[in-house]
């Protein structure tokens, strides 16, 4: 009996919020009246003569059973409808919007937003699936992909907002978009908004979130060396794969060239929060060396994983250089690995497709 009492003791108060405890006792309290008033109202009886026969009868002499049963069918009701408040009070004043951005890789086994609310609670879901434009591997269509990202978010993602409380509003972004689409949808949201990040593992099939990450010490290097003050610049940054100048070819068009690259190139080199927080401050200071210099516009060579891109699209402000993010396509047929990119941040104009 103290094994069983200890098994409904700890199954109750494990819960560490009064919500969850107020949903198990209105269970238990529901559960209760339902048999309760089963018990109590129907009679089962079993006659055994000649031959075997059932016999039931309904009654309601009882009224110290009933009082309990009633009593504790609408504590129970009660108790859930109060849990409920409270979990909708929860939500308003912590809300998180989940924007699962899928692109190449289509995750099956888990969604983002199944991830995240095991982590954070109950939230609104932005699914933007873009993987109807890939073919054998290659976004075939870049321009339709590009608009209904942009499109899907603007018009979802506002009424999600108007919805919420905007103070407290937090941002869980994941997805496996091309490159120029996942610095452009950063770029979109903007660097005021509470924003936590996620990545796809390949190796385990799921979502992790970047802040449970610990940090190392193989962070990004920045060179200078083949920099110049030029309208046009090329800024080349190899973090899950290497961007060499051969790569990118006559693109770099004589242009100053600022270089990012990785002590230890692998395809989650930075998959921290920290050591993405880190960078960001210095992406920034890159963009305010261009402004500075007279710098036009800036030719990004982007390799990282997708939680890099929005958040470096995220630090591209109005008053930074005009923008151009390029895809990198490999065993391209055309004469440069680099086919397209996306211009964004110019004034008056949205972002828009580039051929090169």
């Amino acid at each position: 009996m103290k094994y069983y009492f200890n098994k409904v003791f700890n199954w109750y108060f494990k819960p560490k919020t009064l919500e969850n405890r107020l949903w198990k006792l209105a269970l238990l309290l529901l559960s209760t009246g339902i048999c309760g008033g089963l018990y109590s109202a129907i009679n089962v009886t079993w006659k055994y003569s000649d031959t075997q026969s059932i016999s039931t009868g309904y009654s309601t002499q009882d009224s110290v059973t009933a009082m309990i049963t009633y009593s504790a069918f609408l504590i129970g009701i009660i108790s859930a409808f109060l849990a409920s408040y409270l979990g909708f009070k929860r939500e308003r004043r912590n809300p998180n919007i989940f924007i699962e951005h899928i692109g190449l890789r289509y995750p099956k086994n888990q969604s983002l937003t199944e991830a995240a609310k095991k982590k954070t609670g109950l939230g609104s879901s932005l699914y933007i699936d873009i993987s109807n434009y890939y073919n054998q591997g290659l976004l075939v269509s870049n321009k339709q992909a590009l608009d209904y990202s942009l499109a899907c978010f603007k018009n979802t993602f506002s009424n999600l907002m108007r919805n919420a409380d905007t103070t407290n509003v937090t941002l869980h972004y994941g997805g496996t978009p091309s490159v120029p689409i996942g610095f452009v949808l950063g770029h979109s949201i903007g660097n005021t908004s509470k924003v936590s990040l996620w990545d796809f593992d390949r190796d385990k099939s799921e979502w992790y979130a970047l802040e449970d990450t610990p940090s190392d010490l193989n962070v990004p290097i920045i060179n200078w060396e083949d920099y110049k003050k030029t309208e046009d610049v090329c800024l080349l940054m190899g973090i899950s794969f290497e961007v060499s100048h051969q790569q990118v070819g006559s693109l770099l068009n004589g242009r100053g060239i600022v270089s990012v690259s990785m002590p230890e190139v692998k395809y989650d080199s930075m998959s921290s929060l920290d050591k993405i927080e880190g960078f960001q401050q210095k992406f920034r200071e890159i963009l305010k060396t261009f402004n500075t210099d007279g710098v036009k516009r800036v030719h990004i060579f982007c390799a990282a994983q997708s939680s890099f891109n929005f958040a470096m699209g995220r630090q591209v402000e109005r008053n930074h250089p005009e923008c151009i993010v390029y895809e990198y396509v490999n065993n391209s047929d055309q004469t440069t690995q680099y086919p397209w990119g996306v211009l964004f941040n110019v004034q008056g104009q949205e972002p828009s497709i580039i051929e090169t």
